[in-house]
C-alpha cells in the first residue's frame, strides 16, 4: 500500500514489498526506522556499550532497565537515518 525510502526486504521471497501496490500508486506514507540490537551495530552505535551481557538483554524492550539505553541507541540512531527530507511539507505543524 505504500513505497518508501526506508523498505527493508522481509525475506528471499517477498523482497522488499517496494512496488507491490494495490491501487498501482503508494495510498500512504511510511516510514521505518530500525535500531540494530546486535552487538556489533550496538557497540558501532555508542562505542562506550562493553557489557555483552547487557547489550544481549537489549532486545527485551519492556524491561525498565534497559529503556535509558535504548532510548539513547535511538536518538544516536536518528541522527544518522533520519533526514528532515524524509518528511514533505504537509506533516508541518501549522503555526501557533
Amino acid at each position: 500500500m505504500s513505497s518508501g525510502p526506508t523498505a527493508q526486504e522481509i525475506d528471499r521471497e517477498l523482497g522488499d514489498l517496494s512496488n507491490d501496490l494495490l491501487a498501482g500508486i503508494p495510498l500512504l506514507t511510511y516510514l521505518r526506522y530500525n535500531v540494530d540490537l546486535r552487538k556489533e551495530s550496538v557497540q558501532e552505535l555508542d562505542p562506550s556499550l562493553t557489557d555483552s551481557k547487557m547489550i544481549e538483554s537489549l532486545s527485551d524492550m519492556d524491561s525498565p532497565e534497559n529503556m535509558e539505553v535504548l532510548h539513547k541507541l535511538g536518538a544516536l540512531a536518528a541522527k544518522l537515518n533520519v533526514n528532515s527530507s524524509d518528511f514533505k511539507a504537509k506533516f508541518d505543524l501549522p503555526p501557533s
